[in-house]
């Protein structure tokens, strides 16, 4: 009995001690691969970085084999360009502008046509290549997070969007306000739009391309979950505000009185309330925000909702009002650019209260463009009884678009 255990002790001593000393040295390698994998940085390319300042060269390398100039071309490939350009793994780079401000820089370039200096001045119509670069830059980063259940218990899928990349995406997508407005609600699809819309069709009115965030192109719901993802970020917040405001404000400059004294909109559809009437697709993207706000909020993404709304509004460019254009159809003011629509001049600081109530603010600039065209109160109160109810259609529907990003 004594041999027998002399024995295996002798045993239990050889293995012992290697067990030991692996038990101790495992969690040290994974310490060291773990620091060694989050230190990896992105050595870029020096061709890839000039395409911040070379939006030709931007777009043409985002949409191989497309032409760029004449706004046509095979979109083909340009996904897995996005998918690769955005990927994890350039997050960091090891010298040079951060990561996501090259990213951004690229994207604008890519997706305005111009450099940063030249954003400062008048937009350039968009082209189906820079249309469909803002399709899947939406489809990527707006992308549906990996289910808990197909992930090990201890391991967090991360970030979707880096941070410090919201701003650019925002500024991104304010350039296309028009369609990110439409896909920020569409619970009616645009009538203007096509069944069989792809990524990017032509408007209708000014001729150049936009990306379409459809049901029937799997779209909208990247969007709405990209917008989730980059509304936390009070700077980003600040620059869909201004934007869906300074669209809303351009709708209302465009709308007319004919000559049988009939109010009517750019689109020469009286703005009476109809199932598809603009009033109501033009409180998606304010509609969209509130509700965002509020939840990131109540789910603790804001925490400090006071030192939020001071930055939004120290961010925002000010307030958007209409200007005095009354007149006939027949000098309607002509459609601007997209990309002029979010660039459009405020009237007036932020010093007025109120900007970040949608309703209220919504009601009031429609309140101001009524007096200054001596609109009759019975049309005004048509029009806004349009504008609540599109309001609070939009607000119950983004209760559940927006409930998971």
């Amino acid at each position: 009995m004594a041999a027998w255990g002399a024995a295996n002790r002798r045993v239990l001593d050889r293995w012992l001690g290697p067990l030991v000393s692996l038990a101790l040295v495992l969690p040290l390698a994974g310490t060291v691969a773990w620091v060694s994998w989050r230190e990896e940085c992105w050595d870029v390319p020096t061709e890839i970085q000039a395409l911040a300042d070379d939006p030709q060269a931007a777009v043409d390398y985002l949409v191989p084999g497309a032409d760029s100039a004449s706004g046509s071309g095979d979109a083909s490939g340009v996904d897995s360009r996005v998918a690769a350009l955005l990927s994890p793994e350039h997050w960091t780079t090891c010298q040079g502008p951060a990561g996501p401000d090259l990213l951004g820089s690229i994207l604008l370039a890519a997706t305005t046509g111009q450099t940063a200096a030249e954003r400062s001045g008048p937009a350039v119509p968009h082209t189906l290549p820079m249309s469909v670069v803002v399709h899947e830059t939406v489809m990527v980063l707006g992308a549906e997070r990996p289910r808990a259940a197909n992930l090990l218990p201890w391991r967090d899928p991360g970030p979707q969007v880096p941070p410090g990349l919201e701003p650019y995406l925002a500024t991104m997508l304010a350039a296309y306000v028009r369609d990110v407005n439409d896909g920020a609600g569409d619970f009616y699809a645009p009538q203007e739009l096509p069944d069989e819309a792809g990524p990017a069709l032509t408007h209708p009115d000014t001729g150049e391309w936009r990306p379409v965030f459809r049901y029937d192109n799997d779209s909208r719901r990247p969007l709405q979950r990209l917008l989730g993802r980059i509304t936390v970020d009070p700077v980003a917040y600040a620059t869909l505000h201004d934007a869906f405001r300074a669209h809303y404000a351009d709708y209302l400059d465009r709308l007319t009185v004919d000559g049988d004294g009939v109010l009517r909109d750019p689109e020469d559809r009286a703005p009476a309330l109809t199932s598809y009437n603009r009033f109501r697709e033009l409180t998606y993207g304010t509609t969209a925000l509130a509700q965002l706000r509020a939840l990131h909020v109540r789910d603790g993404r804001i925490e400090d909702v006071d030192a939020f709304d001071e930055t939004v509004l120290e961010s925002s460019r000010g307030v958007f009002r209409t200007g005095a254009r009354a007149g006939t159809g027949a000098d309607t003011p002509e459609p601007p650019l997209t990309g002029d629509v979010a660039r459009r001049a405020p009237d007036s600081s932020v010093a007025e209260t109120g900007i970040l109530d949608g309703r209220q603010h919504l009601l009031g600039v429609l309140a101001h463009w009524a007096e200054e065209h001596g609109l009759s109160e019975s049309d005004l109160l048509a029009l806004n009884a349009a504008l609540e109810e599109g309001y609070f259609n939009a607000v119950h529907a983004a209760r559940s678009d927006y409930a998971y990003f």
